[in-house]
Protein backbone atom coordinates (compact mmCIF):
# COMPACT_ATOMS: atom_id res chain seq x y z
CA UNK A 1 0.00 0.00 0.00
CA UNK A 2 1.37 3.42 -0.94
CA UNK A 3 1.72 6.27 1.51
CA UNK A 4 -1.06 8.14 -0.29
CA UNK A 5 -3.46 5.20 -0.01
CA UNK A 6 -2.55 4.79 3.68
CA UNK A 7 -3.42 8.43 4.35
CA UNK A 8 -6.76 8.09 2.55
CA UNK A 9 -7.53 4.91 4.53
CA UNK A 10 -6.78 6.68 7.84
CA UNK A 11 -8.93 9.64 6.83
CA UNK A 12 -11.80 7.33 5.88
CA UNK A 13 -11.52 5.50 9.20
CA UNK A 14 -11.60 8.81 11.10
CA UNK A 15 -14.65 9.96 9.17
CA UNK A 16 -16.42 6.67 9.90
CA UNK A 17 -15.52 6.97 13.56
CA UNK A 18 -16.79 10.54 13.68
CA UNK A 19 -19.94 9.36 11.94
CA UNK A 20 -20.57 6.72 14.64
CA UNK A 21 -19.86 9.25 17.41
CA UNK A 22 -22.11 11.83 15.79
CA UNK A 23 -24.91 9.32 15.29
CA UNK A 24 -24.75 8.21 18.93
CA UNK A 25 -24.66 11.79 20.14
CA UNK A 26 -27.52 12.74 17.88
CA UNK A 27 -29.55 9.86 19.20
CA UNK A 28 -28.69 10.95 22.75
CA UNK A 29 -28.18 7.33 23.76
CA UNK A 30 -24.96 6.76 25.73
CA UNK A 31 -25.44 2.97 25.49
CA UNK A 32 -24.61 3.04 21.79
CA UNK A 33 -21.13 4.40 22.65
CA UNK A 34 -20.17 1.16 24.42
CA UNK A 35 -19.38 -0.58 21.11
CA UNK A 36 -16.54 1.88 20.26
CA UNK A 37 -13.13 0.29 20.92
CA UNK A 38 -10.97 3.43 21.02
CA UNK A 39 -11.00 4.94 24.54
CA UNK A 40 -10.81 8.61 23.54
CA UNK A 41 -13.41 8.17 20.80
CA UNK A 42 -15.75 6.34 23.23
CA UNK A 43 -15.33 9.15 25.78
CA UNK A 44 -16.06 11.75 23.09
CA UNK A 45 -19.18 9.78 22.14
CA UNK A 46 -20.38 9.68 25.76
CA UNK A 47 -19.70 13.40 26.21
CA UNK A 48 -21.59 14.23 23.03
CA UNK A 49 -24.49 11.93 23.99
CA UNK A 50 -25.00 13.63 27.35
CA UNK A 51 -24.45 17.12 25.96
CA UNK A 52 -21.08 17.79 27.53
CA UNK A 53 -18.61 19.75 25.44
CA UNK A 54 -15.04 18.57 25.11
CA UNK A 55 -12.36 20.52 26.94
CA UNK A 56 -9.36 21.78 25.01
CA UNK A 57 -6.90 20.02 27.34
CA UNK A 58 -7.65 16.37 28.11
CA UNK A 59 -4.17 15.49 29.36
CA UNK A 60 -4.76 16.61 32.97
CA UNK A 61 -8.06 14.74 33.46
CA UNK A 62 -6.48 11.60 32.00
CA UNK A 63 -3.64 11.84 34.51
CA UNK A 64 -5.99 12.35 37.46
CA UNK A 65 -7.58 8.86 37.33
CA UNK A 66 -4.11 7.31 37.21
CA UNK A 67 -3.10 9.25 40.34
CA UNK A 68 -6.35 8.26 42.07
CA UNK A 69 -5.70 4.59 41.26
CA UNK A 70 -2.20 4.79 42.74
CA UNK A 71 -3.61 6.37 45.91
CA UNK A 72 -6.25 3.62 46.14
CA UNK A 73 -3.57 0.96 45.75
CA UNK A 74 -1.52 2.46 48.59
CA UNK A 75 -4.44 2.96 51.01
CA UNK A 76 -5.14 -0.73 51.84
CA UNK A 77 -1.57 -1.21 53.13
CA UNK A 78 -2.16 1.13 56.10
CA UNK A 79 -5.88 0.37 56.61
CA UNK A 80 -5.59 -3.13 58.19
CA UNK A 81 -3.34 -1.80 60.98
CA UNK A 82 -6.11 0.46 62.29
CA UNK A 83 -8.90 -2.13 62.07
CA UNK A 84 -7.83 -4.29 65.06
CA UNK A 85 -7.36 -1.20 67.27
CA UNK A 86 -10.88 0.07 66.55
CA UNK A 87 -12.42 -3.38 66.95
CA UNK A 88 -10.58 -3.90 70.25
CA UNK A 89 -11.71 -0.54 71.64
CA UNK A 90 -15.36 -0.94 70.62
CA UNK A 91 -16.26 -3.77 73.07
CA UNK A 92 -14.45 -2.06 75.97
CA UNK A 93 -16.26 1.23 75.31
CA UNK A 94 -19.61 -0.55 75.00
CA UNK A 95 -19.08 -2.40 78.29
CA UNK A 96 -18.07 0.81 80.07
CA UNK A 97 -21.21 2.66 78.90
CA UNK A 98 -23.65 -0.20 79.60
CA UNK A 99 -24.80 -0.11 83.25
CA UNK A 100 -26.41 -3.56 82.88
CA UNK A 101 -22.99 -5.02 82.02
CA UNK A 102 -21.66 -3.83 85.42
CA UNK A 103 -24.61 -5.15 87.42
CA UNK A 104 -23.47 -7.50 90.18
CA UNK A 105 -19.74 -6.86 89.80
CA UNK A 106 -17.58 -6.31 92.85
CA UNK A 107 -15.58 -3.09 93.20
CA UNK A 108 -12.39 -4.91 92.21
CA UNK A 109 -14.05 -6.34 89.07
CA UNK A 110 -15.29 -2.89 88.10
CA UNK A 111 -11.79 -1.51 88.66
CA UNK A 112 -10.35 -4.19 86.38
CA UNK A 113 -12.80 -3.26 83.62
CA UNK A 114 -12.35 0.51 83.88
CA UNK A 115 -9.15 1.55 85.68
CA UNK A 116 -9.74 5.28 85.00
CA UNK A 117 -13.17 5.20 86.60
CA UNK A 118 -11.78 3.23 89.54
CA UNK A 119 -9.02 5.80 90.04
CA UNK A 120 -11.58 8.61 90.03
CA UNK A 121 -13.73 6.76 92.57
CA UNK A 122 -10.70 6.15 94.81
CA UNK A 123 -9.78 9.85 94.65
CA UNK A 124 -13.31 10.93 95.63
CA UNK A 125 -13.72 11.96 99.29
CA UNK A 126 -15.31 9.49 101.68
CA UNK A 127 -17.01 12.23 103.71
CA UNK A 128 -17.86 15.95 103.62
CA UNK A 129 -18.14 18.23 106.64
CA UNK A 130 -20.09 21.49 106.30
CA UNK A 131 -22.30 23.95 108.17
CA UNK A 132 -26.11 23.86 107.93
CA UNK A 133 -27.43 27.15 106.49
CA UNK A 134 -31.12 26.20 106.21
CA UNK A 135 -33.49 23.46 107.40
CA UNK A 136 -36.98 22.62 106.18
CA UNK A 137 -39.27 19.72 107.00
CA UNK A 138 -41.17 17.21 104.88
CA UNK A 139 -44.70 15.94 105.47
CA UNK A 140 -43.72 13.03 107.73
CA UNK A 141 -40.99 14.82 109.66
CA UNK A 142 -37.96 14.19 107.40
CA UNK A 143 -35.58 17.15 107.27
CA UNK A 144 -34.05 18.74 104.20
CA UNK A 145 -30.83 20.62 104.92
CA UNK A 146 -28.85 23.02 102.74
CA UNK A 147 -25.15 23.14 103.55
CA UNK A 148 -22.75 26.04 103.12
CA UNK A 149 -21.00 24.14 100.28
CA UNK A 150 -24.24 24.33 98.23
CA UNK A 151 -25.29 20.70 98.68
CA UNK A 152 -28.88 19.84 99.62
CA UNK A 153 -29.54 16.59 101.52
CA UNK A 154 -32.85 14.96 102.43
CA UNK A 155 -33.44 12.52 105.27
CA UNK A 156 -34.84 9.26 103.79
CA UNK A 157 -36.98 8.34 106.83
CA UNK A 158 -38.04 10.24 109.94
CA UNK A 159 -35.79 9.83 112.98
CA UNK A 160 -36.74 12.12 115.90
CA UNK A 161 -33.38 11.71 117.64
CA UNK A 162 -31.48 13.11 114.61
CA UNK A 163 -31.85 16.82 115.32
CA UNK A 164 -30.33 19.45 113.02
CA UNK A 165 -30.40 23.24 113.35
CA UNK A 166 -29.08 26.16 111.34
CA UNK A 167 -25.46 26.72 112.28
CA UNK A 168 -24.76 23.04 113.16
CA UNK A 169 -21.66 21.45 111.67
CA UNK A 170 -22.62 18.07 110.19
CA UNK A 171 -20.73 15.33 108.35
CA UNK A 172 -22.12 13.37 105.44
CA UNK A 173 -20.24 10.13 104.80
CA UNK A 174 -20.48 7.14 102.50
CA UNK A 175 -22.28 4.11 103.90
CA UNK A 176 -22.97 0.58 102.64
CA UNK A 177 -24.46 -0.20 99.22
CA UNK A 178 -23.98 3.33 97.87
CA UNK A 179 -26.00 5.02 100.60
CA UNK A 180 -25.04 8.04 102.72
CA UNK A 181 -25.29 8.86 106.40
CA UNK A 182 -25.53 12.35 107.89
CA UNK A 183 -23.96 12.61 111.35
CA UNK A 184 -25.54 15.43 113.33
CA UNK A 185 -23.79 17.75 115.80
CA UNK A 186 -25.12 15.43 118.55
CA UNK A 187 -23.31 12.43 116.92
CA UNK A 188 -26.53 10.77 115.68
CA UNK A 189 -26.34 9.18 112.24
CA UNK A 190 -29.32 9.13 109.88
CA UNK A 191 -29.70 7.99 106.28
CA UNK A 192 -29.86 10.79 103.70
CA UNK A 193 -29.86 11.23 99.93
CA UNK A 194 -28.58 14.17 97.97
CA UNK A 195 -31.12 16.36 96.16
CA UNK A 196 -28.71 18.95 94.77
Amino acid sequence: MSANNFRWSCLAACLCLCGVTGAAAAAGDPKSCASIDDDSARLACYDAAVGRSLRPSTAAPAAAPAAAKSVQRQAPASAPASVPVASAQAPAAAAAKDPVAEFGLSDSARAARDPVKAAQAAAAPQSVTAKVISVRWRKYGEFVVTLDNGQVWEQTEPMPSAIVKVGDVVTVKKALFGSFTLVTAGRIGTKVRRLD
